[in-house]
């Protein structure tokens, strides 16, 4: 058929309400030829229902979006003779040039939600048919009972009642089911919850992180975001700043009505970061032949989120090589004769990577009164009203009284005072060019060749492309040279300083006459142009400052987002960013952190870098977090902070119930209309997949996210992969304490038989090569896993004869090393006053995961004896290698900072309420991370009381039993990734620990 025709067809939007009918839709048939001339709608016939439609043909999309797919063709779920996934279907059409998808207001969040619920029932049958006894007794399970599960914990988040062990009842072991199934579901915050615990296993592997980074990319406010929505018809982002200059209110609009776009260009900035400023390739996780911006980067891990205004940002722990791992390294550093030298260099790197001054001086200011110098000024107290909202008066005082800028600085000779914003808009204007851009010099003939080379893709011929950049340079020079405008922009100057009062009254974004100035916004929205390194160092120094104060200027009158509940402030009528800030004289560095140099009339101003500024021209935050033991507590809250959860339910209680109900009402009606009914299995299942559905449906997500998830399959960004260590299995399996997993495979060659083995995560290790003796199961985990055997396989990495698989399968070496996640068991804390049971638990832990061993015998002699294990372990101690005592100082790090969290929200629980006891409004505490974590807390936050000493060593692990704990082991995949460091290396020495200096 002829496009013409194609095109002039015309389909119907059709809804589905809410009725008992079964759905059939049918086409009428095909029109004569004379019908076709004629002007006509095609016709459908919709039979209304309440049941959900299948997908089992692959339709789905073709049938919901018919305007998309004319014909019912093209659609993802076709056949083909190559075959494509749905998801690499959906990425392609929605980076189609014509924008049909990516416009489409339902497409993206349509497709979305079908491939994440497809992921969810398929995982969540697989567990269903491996593991069927974990499902016993969900078929009669009641909503009574399943309330009054959700309620305790609820009110356990709450501080309502104490932390203990969760019972095994049926509805605690339903929610845990929930829970770990929930974390399939893209967007979920039970996948969150399960990006925290890599976090934490970052901390493990890496110790404490330097570096706490958030990119906000400007995606909704952007020239090339409008370029890619269609906004500018221009040729190339080369021709950006030739195009008109779109208003706000456009880009917004456009912003809102493309997702896709706005996700790709978040991808495209993301990348861009970890390329240049971390110096790791974003695609192969590999370092480049050359360092980062912030520094000799050892690793990174970061999620995204989404914003109030639905666009995303970036929160990033990143990891330095040549750094202290942890405070027990850095306060032994600090206490050394090289401690001040150390100190000095800290300082030295934070001041090379964050600067809360801006790069234009205010030197030069004079007082608007008398004229004095800008060395007569004085800084004022902060006054305690400027940290709180300056708006939150009554309505009646309102319309009479008109906050402004809180004044923070005095004049020494006339006494006046003005705002610290008044004196950056003051030297924001008197190093105001005349136009922009400034060129210090035109292109020579051989700087157009280079860039006619690099504009040559997007041009038809090299020649075109000369002509292109000849035609701009000329068009620039004549506009610099035009007196008009240099008229123009000297009275708009004119006009800004009238307006620059020593105290601005609060007003709208949209009023202010600074940050709708045309050369502002200029600035804003313009991409990096290879023709910024023309720029003097004075254009350069104030394009950054101008996008400092857009960008990083914390606005005076504060913000919603401000004044939530928090440690750091009294209540939450303070704002718990601390702004505005004291000056600082000097960056220093302490056990308890880095301090940054904060100069007088910078009290409103945000970190930031100088290079990122100029580059990413958005708002970007920067804390360096090496310290001591006083900053255990801020980096726990930060690896927490990075995956705190999104939207929560307002009653998830309710909706819990409600959707079990539902399912019961399902089931009877299936039971009545049926002679035998749906056996247990199949009616635990459906349970599962319905509560999850329910639950994660009512979860909000902003379009952006959802097209990130699309194109990067995931919201976390991170430098290697993480893998499961099955801790628990391994622990019950070796002291034969009761049932451990193991997986069935696949033993033979032949393709038409099977011969299934058991096998455990344990056997590998034990019968490892002979070539590993001396390798321990944490490093076991890094570097090696089974594979099938091959062609050219290496004899050395064969199992030992005992092996289930010794004849199928080998060792395989990964290229990088992995991140080892630990299962079930959580490592105690094991100084001061710790009681027995602590004791008795960490040794178990640390000798079965760092000592090499192939038996139980080759840890202890007698296994049932606590004390034996206590001895061992403290015979061990001194003889373990330096990887493994970093290590073991990264945990006992993550347990400082749990007990100073602890501590601090045990002390605030005196005087506040108890949803006001977490840090910026996280409720949940540190024990648990959400409400369907029932048995998630770990054995030693409910040991049994010291007096009770009569017990087996059976009891002890089976009271931290998690019966769910082997489906947990099974949601990270075991498969090779990259990561930078050998195994085997040891730590730095304390010489080493100084060559931290950046640039």
């Amino acid at each position: 058929m002829c496009k013409t025709n194609e095109c002039s067809v015309l389909e119907r939007r059709i809804g589905l309400a809410n009725t008992g009918t079964p759905v059939a839709v049918r086409e009428l048939p095909v029109l004569s030829q004379a019908g076709r001339n004629r002007e006509r709608e095609r016709e459908f016939e919709v039979r209304r229902s309440s049941f959900f439609a299948n997908d089992i043909s692959g339709t789905l999309l073709a049938r919901i979006f018919p305007e998309l797919f004319p014909f019912g063709r093209g659609h993802p779920g076709e056949q083909r003779h190559v075959k494509v996934s749905v998801q690499e279907c959906i990425k392609y059409y929605t980076m189609l040039s014509e924008r049909q998808f990516a416009e489409d207001a339902l497409f993206t969040l349509v497709a979305f939600d079908k491939i994440s619920m497809m992921s969810m029932y398929i995982q969540n049958h697989v567990r269903c048919q491996r593991f069927p006894h974990l499902l016993e007794g969900y078929d009669r399970l009641t909503s009574e009972q399943l309330g009054k599960a959700l309620l305790e914990n609820e009110r356990r988040l709450q501080g309502c009642l104490p932390w203990r062990q969760a019972d095994n009842s049926v509805a605690q072991k339903f929610l845990k089911t929930v829970e770990i199934g929930s974390r399939s579901v893209w967007g979920s915050n039970a996948e969150r919850s399960q990006c925290r615990h890599k976090a934490f296993a970052y901390q493990t592997r890496f110790g404490q992180p330097a570096l706490f980074v958030t990119l906000t990319p400007n995606s909704d406010n952007s020239l090339v975001l409008a370029h890619y929505t269609g906004v500018l018809s221009v040729d190339s982002l080369f021709d950006l700043l030739e195009a008109r200059l779109p208003t706000k209110a456009e880009l917004r609009e456009a912003s809102r009505e493309n997702d896709c776009a706005s996700a790709r260009l978040f991808m495209r900035h993301v990348d861009a970061f970890i390329r240049h400023a971390l110096g790791i390739d974003p695609r192969t996780r590999k370092k480049l032949s050359y360092r980062g911006l912030l520094g000799d980067v050892k690793a990174y891990f970061g999620m995204v989120e989404s914003q109030g205004r639905g666009t995303l940002h970036i929160h990033l722990l990143i990891w330095l090589n040549h750094c202290p791992p942890n405070s027990t390294a850095v306060m032994k550093i600090l206490g050394s004769p090289q401690g001040n030298v150390f100190r000095e260099r800290v300082a030295s790197y934070a001041d090379s990577i964050v600067q809360n001054d801006l790069p234009i001086s205010l030197d030069n200011y004079n007082c608007s009164s008398c004229g004095a110098s800008h060395e007569r000024l004085i800084g004022l107290q902060i006054p305690e009203q400027a940290r709180k909202d300056p708006t939150g008066r009554s309505t009646k005082n309102r319309s009479r009284y008109r906050p402004a800028e809180p004044a923070l600085v005095a004049c020494g000779r006339c006494g006046a005072q003005f705002s610290s914003q008044h004196l950056i808009r003051n030297a924001l204007l008197k190093a105001r060019p005349e136009c922009w851009p400034i060129w210090r010099q035109p292109l020579s003939p051989n700087e157009i060749e280079q860039q006619a080379v690099a504009e040559s893709v997007c041009r038809s011929t090299k020649k075109k492309a000369v002509d292109i950049i000849c035609d701009r340079e000329s068009v620039h020079a004549s506009y610099c040279c035009d007196l008009s405008i240099r008229e123009r922009e000297k009275l708009t100057a004119d006009l800004l300083h009238q307006a620059n009062h020593r105290q601005m009254p609060l007003c709208k974004a949209d009023d202010d006459p600074f940050r709708n100035d045309t050369l502002a916004r200029l600035l804003e929205i313009s991409p990096p142009s290879t023709s910024d390194a023309r720029m003097a160092q004075q254009a350069q120094d104030y394009m950054v400052a101008s996008l400092a104060v857009l960008q990083n200027q914390h606005l005076w009158c504060h913000t919603t987002s401000c004044f939530k509940n928090s440690r750091v402030t009294k209540s939450d009528t303070y704002c718990r960013h601390r702004f505005p800030r004291c000056p600082v004289p000097g960056t220093s560095f302490q056990s308890s952190g880095v301090e940054l140099k904060r100069t007088l009339g910078h009290e409103f101003i945000n970190g930031f870098n100088y290079e990122l500024m100029a580059t990413f021209k958005c708002n970007h935050d920067i804390q360096v977090l090496l310290g001591g033991i006083d900053t255990t507590e801020r980096i726990h809250y930060c690896c927490k902070y990075i995956a705190k959860p999104q939207k929560q339910l307002e009653s998830q209680v309710a909706v819990a119930v409600a959707a079990l109900k539902r399912r019961e009402a399902r089931e009877n009606a299936e039971h009545t209309t049926t002679a035998t009914g749906v056996d247990r299995l199949t009616m635990s299942r459906r349970r599962v997949a319905g509560m999850i559905y329910n639950l994660t449906n009512r979860q909000e997500i902003a379009g952006p996210l959802a097209a990130l998830y699309l194109y990067h399959g995931s919201c976390c960004y991170s430098s290697a992969r993480c893998v499961s260590l099955p801790l628990g299995d391994v622990v019950r399996q070796l002291m034969e304490l009761e049932n451990y997993s193991c997986n069935l495979v696949n033993s033979s060659e032949d393709a038409t038989t099977s011969n299934f083995r058991a096998v455990s995560y344990l056997d590998d290790y034990i019968y490892r090569p002979k070539m590993l003796e001396n390798l321990n199961l944490y490093e076991f985990t890094m570097w090696f896993f089974r594979k099938k055997h091959e062609n050219a396989i290496s004899l050395w990495l064969g199992f030992l004869d005992r092996h289930p698989l010794c004849k199928s399968h080998c060792l395989g070496k990964r290229y990088e090393e992995v991140v080892p996640v630990l299962q079930t068991f959580r490592f105690p804390r094991n100084e001061g006053q710790a009681s027995s049971e602590k004791r008795y638990k960490y040794a178990v832990l640390s000798l079965v995961l760092f000592k090499p061993f192939r038996c139980l015998a080759d840890l202890v002699s007698h296994s049932s004896d606590e004390q034996m294990w206590i001895d061992c372990y403290d015979q061990w101690k001194p003889q373990r290698s330096n990887f493994v005592e970093e290590i073991m100082n990264n945990m006992e790090d993550f347990y400082s900072g749990f007990e100073r969290a602890k501590s601090a929200r045990e002390e605030a629980s005196v005087t506040s309420k108890p949803e006001s006891l977490t840090p910026d409004g996280d409720t949940s505490g540190d024990e648990n991370d959400d409400l369907f974590h029932g048995d998630e807390l770990d054995f030693d936050d409910f040991v049994m009381e010291e007096d009770n000493q009569n017990r087996d060593l059976g009891d002890l692990w089976t009271s931290d039993d998690n019966i769910d704990a082997v489906l947990e082991s099974m949601d990270l995949d075991p498969a090779s990734c990259p990561t930078t460091t050998a195994p085997d290396d040891s730590i730095a020495p304390c010489s080493a620990f100084l060559g931290i200096v950046v640039c």
